[in-house]
């Protein structure tokens, strides 16, 4: 990513202290890339930082109030190539994928159903 943004005016490639590196574009929206799994789920450890930035909350270094991102690829079964692309506001209900890359592009909506009890809401007692 870096060798194809880097000299695009309004993307800016941010590293801050906790090891978190995003592409900032335009200070409208910060995109964080993650290999994700088949279910479009990232795994990572669950830092202060990363649950700041699923949560959409400011952290120091990055714009606000820009849109945090996830762009996660999924990589085949021997790490040889992408098998697609998806794209996720974190703790969102929307969740779209990129597939044919090697063709024209073409948008997919994998949105889960939700459930009418589903809440995004942290059910933890404290």
């Amino acid at each position: 990513m870096v060798s194809e943004f880097s000299d695009d005016e309004g993307f800016h490639f941010l590293e801050l202290p906790g090891k978190l590196k995003v592409l900032n574009i335009g200070d409208l929206l910060v995109l964080r890339v993650k290999k994700v799994d088949a279910n479009g789920k990232h795994r990572n450890a669950q830092t202060a930082q990363q649950k700041a930035f699923d949560a959409q909350l400011p952290i120091d270094g990055l714009p606000d109030p820009a849109l945090r991102v996830v762009l996660g690829y999924q990589p085949d079964l021997a790490y040889s190539d992408i098998e697609r692309i998806t794209v996720k506001a974190p703790k969102s209900v929307w969740v779209s994928q990129i597939v044919n890359i090697e063709e024209a592009f073409e948008w997919t909506d994998i949105t889960p159903a939700q459930l009418p009890f589903a809440s995004w809401v942290n059910t933890k007692k404290a």
